[in-house]
């Protein structure tokens, strides 16, 4: 919560002048925020890891983690909310629970877990009362379950689980149950139908759910959970097939609409026989719908491009009225993603979402004159709305005040996701014309920073875009390492680190360099400490640094992805692109040249179907895929960025030189080169495998070679090298989870620069769409703030020469010591999922007897599963006299025998 050292301190202090000042509740909320600030809370709301602010108006009440939606109870009295984040179960936690919350007071009632050591109860979207408020009913995802609550007016109580889906089984090789999309296979059990959105007829006699993978719409008769049908919507020949999220039950309760993303249509059915009446086209990625009170109009969500479809309804088949911009700001890129809507009857209001902004959109106006009338600031991420009483509207943030909470803790940040519940009157004119100012702040302070360009910087100005001394961009792309981790051992009077939490600095504790490249590198160089990740973990970090976006899809499953939650592995799947795709599909429209070494991201040759452009859009078609250019752009004998440590990251880099030498000789070298070298992902300490530090000293030697290789061709002289991280996920940071490693490399690196500036990963793809002359991929890079001191205009060309890690590389682990963490098996089938036990192993293998954290071991502890005398012992740097892990924990792929 401080601003870090900076030589521009006067400069920034005057950018917060006449700025409206918000008190955190609960924080002191004191200080001023400025570019140079860390994430936390300031006075003028709280700074999120992008650099944007939040400034959630109304009454707050803390949820549980990632909320995604909300019921209000016929009475109004009370409102249900689905939390949906990572955790595993354990019951102390509030990420799998539905809460009852009084409307009146903002008091939580109730936390229902309902969790079974044979059958763990998940929740999803689907959430709905039936109409005599005696019933609650909810979906569960990846279990394919559908739950039956009774409400007494005090609490509620589970009664009956029935199964969504009779058609979901186990996958095919290929993964074709879930499209033909390679690597689909579920982490755990049965394939799933999974179990999504969900609406309940007005007669009570049905309950309406969505199977998401499954492709198809059930009903379930409530009063046994009998399926009375199961009907497909539709997909077939599309990649992944219809993708149905959302459900709405017409006010005579004879029609059902299905929001289907994967088909950009609203598909009708007869609620009696399940037969599809109606396949109406919308925007991209219809997500959430709401029917205003007449049953007249149906309100439709598109979220990947940021618009709002209103159906006319009251027809045999439903026929457009108007499509209209949900966004924030005039000329905005697309990352607005509507993902929730509500009608307030009495005041022809629609209010819409807008995750991506961090706002609510209030839009007024009878049929094509529907149009944004102001914005309300919420939480991070808004994903549920509802209507009270009296107009008060009710928003569920789904990332709640950001990254405060785990800033002060170094948690494993995929796991605590706290929500926020915000209850907002309705505004006057005025109010909401300040609050309408304030959420567009909010969202462009970042590009504030623009004023802080020095004349002459070799990073031009957005309107001389393009006109740059450097004009060969590369980007390395490594694996989820902190900025303590491995910068925590800097010495300079200005370094914002912490020692303790070092595992892999220069030097290693018997003397041996582990990473001298990435050290020497940020010392001959540039270096950002205030430099953090956009997302939470792999899955959304290499659409971070592909794309400068994370679709609403991929940030409603990253943490199903790392659970035992069967959510099909599929970041790579068609359904998760956003509108503009990634940059490799933006180079290729404006004839840039390219080359891509190991990024699946953006490959993809198979889209969603097209629709056409929505008002306000700049990507006219959904990502598509550079077929046309693979041959020459993408090299496909590197190893994919899906195995990270299968290959060594130097093997990577002397086949990406061979590649490469050609177009050097021939003065051809592309204006974009992106490079995957993630060997410093690491394999834990499993048996036989490398070790930790020898896949990052690995990955140390690739880099510093891959500089050296540049530094000495005659295009260096107009190159620029940006390394990053694509997460922050396995490692600890003393001032946030999500501090990431920035270093750039170039003769245009300011010698031994030390940033404090606020940016993102973001930040990185906006400076290279303003050296190259790329038009933005989202809003997000469009606002990003530009690290201008971290460049000079007087270039040094003098090449590098890079250093060989003497820690030895081909190390292997031993066997693994009872009672040790490395005791305790992983999961390493997929990236990432091995969770915090793999940062406890990295722990265990280079600091051996030191006390493990305490924020690692509360985070061991509130992921479950581990016997507390481990904890204990690992505590105090010791192996413990027992097995670990708890009994009856289901086997994951690549998992081997779990002790019992």
């Amino acid at each position: 919560m401080r601003t870090l050292p900076t030589t521009a301190a006067g400069v920034a202090a005057g950018l917060v002048a006449g700025l409206l000042v918000w008190q955190v509740a609960g924080a002191d909320g004191t200080e001023h925020v400025t570019p140079y600030s860390t994430t936390g809370q300031y006075a003028e709301g709280v700074s999120l890891v992008s650099g944007r602010l939040i400034t959630p108006v109304g009454e707050r009440t803390e949820l549980g983690d990632f909320p995604v939606a909300i019921a209000l109870s016929p009475d109004g009295t009370v409102a249900a909310i689905a939390n949906s984040g990572q955790g595993e179960g354990a019951p102390s936690q509030t990420d799998e629970g539905i809460q009852i919350v009084d409307v009146a007071s903002g008091r939580v009632l109730q936390t229902v877990h309902d969790h079974e050591a044979d059958q763990p109860t998940f929740y999803e979207s689907g959430l709905a009362w039936s109409a005599d408020g005696k019933h609650l009913y909810a979906t569960g995802g990846g279990n394919d379950q559908v739950y039956d609550y009774a409400w007494d007016g005090h609490q509620i109580m589970m009664v009956q689980r029935w199964k969504s889906s009779l058609r979901a089984g186990a996958p095919t090789v290929d993964g074709s149950q879930n499209g033909g999309i390679p690597g689909t296979a579920p982490l755990v059990g049965d394939a799933a139908a999974y179990s999504r959105g969900l609406d309940v007829l007005p007669d009570g006699s049905a309950v309406l759910v969505t199977n998401e993978q499954g492709s198809t719409v059930a009903a379930l008769s409530t009063g046994n959970g009998t399926l009375l049908w199961e009907t497909p919507i539709g997909g077939a020949g599309q990649p992944g097939g219809a993708y149905p999220e959302a459900v709405t039950v017409s006010k005579d309760g004879a029609t059902a609409y299905v929001a289907a993303q994967g088909l950009n249509a609203v598909v009708g059915l007869d609620t009696a026989t399940g037969a599809v009446t109606s396949t109406t086209p919308v925007g991209d990625h219809p997500v959430s719908m709401a029917l205003d009170g007449a049953g007249k109009n149906l309100y439709v969500t598109n979220a990947n491009d940021d618009s709002l479809t209103v159906l006319d309804v009251t027809g045999p088949t439903p026929s457009e009225v108007t499509q209209v911009s949900t966004h924030l700001t005039k000329g905005e890129a697309n990352g607005s993603t509507p993902d929730a809507v509500a009608v307030d009857d009495a005041t022809h209001t629609v209010y819409v979402g807008n995750a991506g902004d961090n706002a609510v959109m209030v839009l007024r106006g009878a049929g094509k004159d529907l149009h944004t009338v102001g914005a309300i600031p919420s939480g991070w991420y808004p994903s549920a709305l509802a209507t009270a009483a009296h107009g008060r509207l009710l928003v569920a943030s789904a990332k709640g005040l950001g990254g405060a909470p785990i800033r002060s803790h170094a948690q494993y940040i995929v796991n605590h996701r706290h929500g926020l519940l915000t209850a907002v009157d309705r505004p006057s004119a005025a109010t909401l014309a300040a609050w309408t100012a304030k959420a567009r702040h909010n969202l462009t302070y970042p590009s504030t920073t623009s004023r802080l360009r020095p004349a002459g910087s070799p990073i031009p100005t957005l309107a001389n875009a393009g006109h740059s001394p450097i004009k060969h961009v590369v980007m390395i792309v490594r694996e989820n390492r902190t900025f303590d981790q491995v910068f925590g051992d800097l010495t300079r009077r200005d370094a914002d680190v912490k020692p303790a939490y070092t595992e892999f600095g220069r030097v290693d504790d018997h003397g041996r360099t582990v990473t001298p490249n990435i050290h020497a590198l940020a010392k001959r160089f540039a270096l950002s400490q205030n430099f953090y990740s956009d997302g939470e973990a792999s899955i959304q970090g290499h659409h971070w640094t592909a794309e400068g976006v994370s679709s609403d899809y991929t940030e409603k499953s990253y943490l199903h992805y790392y659970s035992s939650r069967n959510h099909p592995y599929d970041p790579t799947a068609p359904i998760v692109y956003p509108r503009c795709g990634a940059v490799f599909q933006q180079l290729a429209r404006q004839g840039k040249t390219f080359r891509n070494f190991g990024e699946l991201v953006g490959l993809s040759t198979a889209q969603v179907p097209t629709t056409k452009v929505a008002p306000g859009s700049r990507c006219g078609t959904p990502g598509g895929a550079y077929d046309e250019q693979s041959a020459a752009s993408f090299d496909p004998n590197l190893g994919a960025n899906l195995s990270l440590t299968s290959v060594s990251d130097v093997d990577k880099e002397q086949e990406i030189e061979a590649a490469l030498d050609p177009l050097v000789q021939t003065d051809q070298l592309p204006q974009f080169m992106y490079a995957v070298l993630g060997n410093d992902h690491t394999d834990g300490t499993s048996a036989g495998k490398k070790t930790p530090a020898a896949h990052v000293a690995t990955n140390d030697l690739a880099v510093g070679r891959f500089v050296d290789y540049l530094s000495h061709t005659p295009q260096w002289k107009s190159t620029a090298v940006f390394i990053v991280e694509d997460d922050s996920q396995d490692g600890l940071d003393h001032r946030d989870g999500h501090r990431n490693i920035l270093a750039v490399a170039s003769p245009y690196a300011k010698r031994g620069a030390l940033s404090s500036l606020h940016i993102s990963q973001a930040s990185v793809l906006h400076t290279i769409e303003l050296i190259l002359g790329l038009d933005p991929l989202s809003s997000y890079t469009q606002y990003a703030a530009v690290p201008y001191d971290l460049f000079t205009s007087k270039p040094d060309l003098a090449p590098y020469t890079f250093r060989t890690p003497t820690y030895p590389m081909d190390k292997k682990n031993p066997d693994a010591k009872p009672g040790s963490a490395a005791s305790v098996p992983i999961d390493l089938s997929s990236i990432d999922v091995a969770g915090p036990m793999l940062e406890a192993q990295i722990w265990e293998s280079v600091h051996p007897g030191v006390p493990m954290p305490p924020a690692l071991i509360a985070e061991l502890r509130a992921s479950g599963g581990l016997k507390e005398e481990a904890l204990r012992a690992w505590a105090r740097g010791e192996r413990c006299s027992c097995r670990p892990l708890l009994p009856g924990l289901v086997v994951a792929p690549g998992m081997g025998d779990l002790d019992d």
